[in-house]
């Protein structure tokens, strides 16, 4: 573990950052359900934030019963309007959707490793942070 890391004031900077970089972009305050807003604030660090945000869309695409419970969305991986919108019609499903975006992270590292063997060196700690 990096000693600069263990420095508090490092630590305080670095959240800074990624409050400012990350969760305000993310519209992190804006979403009522802490699970989905904890898995797209990380897939967003790893694998990033167009990443993560697709899989929110494809989630709630899949999930809306062929848009009888709410609309689709654009799959843009942009957190704008009509995707804050529809998530709140689809308040009922959060878990459902949090799981989704966790399976699709947890495939999208298997298909990096399948291009790259060399991420296998990364493996346990990838899958940790998509506990399903």
């Amino acid at each position: 573990f990096p000693a600069c890391l263990e420095d508090d004031h490092i630590l305080q900077l670095a959240g800074e950052t990624f409050y400012r970089a990350i969760w305000v972009r993310l519209h992190g305050n804006e979403l009522e359900d802490q699970k989905i807003a904890d898995e797209l604030f990380d897939a967003a660090v790893n694998p990033g934030e167009k990443t993560a945000v697709s899989f929110l869309q494809k989630s709630m695409n899949a999930l809306n019963r062929r848009g009888t419970s709410w609309p689709d969305v654009l799959v843009d991986g942009v957190v704008g309007n009509q995707t804050l919108a529809t998530l709140k019609k689809a308040s009922a499903d959060y878990v459902l959707i949090a799981k989704s975006m966790k399976v699709m992270r947890f495939s999208y590292f298997l298909n990096r490793m399948q291009v790259n063997p060399k991420l296998e060196e990364f493996a346990r700690g990838l899958f940790a942070r998509t506990e399903l």
